[in-house]
């Protein structure tokens, strides 16, 4: 008899065949195909409930069962269900299925079936292949049958992918005020969600304006929330907004990218459909500045380790704030504050890599906010930014948000402005490009235009090309 089930790999799933013979010898069942402790603790758990049930053990027949393929060593205890019905069937006990079934659930003594935790985790992909499982307490998003104990594998009820139950509450806005300059640049970020790095003395607002934005953002998309909302429930966490993650600058490597032995997710994938704000990025280790660059620019991470391979979804908004020297005084101009010396300025500086720095769309200097009065409302953008998104899916039915856009797709909007694009832009790389067109297509998008003009233009040079040359070029001036 050959059924299939599935056996822990990592924390996936991979799918196996099972090969089930009764033969001549001394009665028993025997698992062959490199099986761990606690598949061979399986034995005892399918003799007792196969009893308990009703049904009768052989006294005179060995049971063999081969699990393919035989040199993959097997670890998991949801195959307990799958040896069992492949024995009943095997011994006609019970009427054999017309096609091999799939069948994953663990087994309690007395022959209850309980539907293993891998199968609820957010990182199993989905199979359009009925499972037949145990009944647990959280959805699973693939189709299945349930059955409560062995008995009732004759009938098996088919139960529809289920639907993760959540509801999408915005969270509650600080009664604070915003300048122009400082509402125009939350607005940019929110509808076309842009990475962003706010670099400035202590006290200006970058930790402030990084928290907002995830509040004035517009309500996710059902397909992706829907994600957010069954990998925060893995983390114990569940939430009704789109994610924040604000992992603390001592965090580790392990902690945030993920990994160890079997590997495991970290905070970039909690913060999946939502927001990763590193607060003092270049207190951060060197190596995970260097490992957001994957994710931020694929919405995924890869993790290999001795214990597996990993693959796992890390789609977010990335923004990140930081002092540009130790004191935290240090601006690119002549007359600052900075009491650091001229050896610790430039290396502290330095620590902020030119690939790192190009994965932002957006970079602000938040010391050039203290000369305008606060006047604007954060919950005024809410309205501004919701309209931008609306007229951007409804004129170009463009899913998916500006930051996301290659060249090919922006190009229809900049058909008109060829001869308008700023000096600067040729100073930058690819992805200082990309950016410039990326975030003058959101200014556009405020605006309600469906192409992009020149004030669009302006706009997008002050906060994506002017900015990357000072740091990159002006700043040495001052150090």
């Amino acid at each position: 008899m050959r059924v299939q089930s599935y056996i822990k790999q990592a924390m996936s799933l991979k799918i196996v065949d099972l090969e089930l013979v009764l033969q001549k010898g001394l009665p028993g069942l025997k698992i062959l195909g490199l099986p761990d402790s606690s598949l061979k603790e399986s034995v005892f758990r399918i003799k007792s409930a196969i009893k308990s049930q009703g049904f009768d053990w052989p006294k005179h027949k060995q049971v063999l069962v081969q699990i393919h393929p035989a040199s993959v060593p097997k670890s998991g205890t949801g195959i307990d269900l799958a040896i069992a019905a492949a024995f009943l069937w095997e011994s006609e006990q019970l009427p054999r299925p017309v096609s091999t079934p799939t069948l994953f659930g663990n087994l309690t003594l007395d022959g209850k079936v309980v539907r293993p935790l891998e199968l609820e985790s957010p990182f199993v992909e989905s199979t359009e292949v009925p499972v037949v499982t145990g009944k647990g307490e959280a959805p699973i998003l693939r189709p299945h049958y349930e059955i409560k104990e062995l008995k009732d594998l004759i009938l098996p009820e088919l139960e529809e992918s289920s639907t993760l139950k959540f509801k999408v509450r915005r969270p509650d806005l600080d009664d604070i005020l915003l300048t122009p300059s400082q509402s125009n640049l939350v607005k940019a970020i929110a509808v076309g969600e842009h990475n962003s790095i706010f670099l400035g003395p202590p006290g200006s607002g970058k930790t402030t304006i990084a928290n907002l934005i995830s509040k004035v953002m517009a309500p996710p998309k059902p397909s992706i929330f829907s994600e957010s909302f069954a990998i925060s429930r893995f983390f114990g966490e569940p939430i009704e907004w789109r994610p924040v993650v604000s992992p603390h600058h001592t965090s580790t490597h392990l902690g945030i990218v993920g990994g160890g032995r079997p590997p495991k997710p970290g905070e970039l994938t909690r913060a999946h459909g939502g927001v990763l704000i590193l607060d003092e990025l270049l207190e951060f280790e060197k190596s995970v500045q260097e490992a957001l660059r994957e994710p931020v620019q694929s919405g995924r991470i890869s993790i290999t380790r001795v214990g597996g391979r990993l693959e796992l979804p890390a789609q977010f908004l990335f923004l990140a704030t930081s002092n540009l020297c130790r004191c935290g005084h240090f601006v690119p101009r002549s007359n600052n504050r900075c009491r650091c010396s001229l050896r610790k300025l430039t290396n502290y500086v330095e620590r902020l890599s030119g690939p790192i720095l190009d994965r932002f769309d957006i970079l602000n200097f938040s010391d050039d906010w203290r000369n305008e009065k606060p006047q604007i409302h954060v919950k005024d953008l809410i309205d501004d930014i919701q309209v931008a998104v609306d007229f951007r899916k409804n004129t170009r039915n463009q899913d998916k948000a500006n930051s996301r856009l290659d060249l090919k797709e922006l190009a229809l909007s900049f058909e008109k402005v060829g001869m308008l694009l700023p000096e600067s832009i040729h100073s930058g790389s690819h992805r200082r490009k990309l950016a410039f067109f990326r975030v003058a297509r959101s200014m556009a998008d405020l605006n309600s235009s469906e192409s992009v003009r020149e004030s669009h233009l302006v706009l997008s040079e002050k906060l994506t090309l002017r900015p990357f040359l000072t740091m990159t070029e002006d700043i040495y001036k001052y150090l």
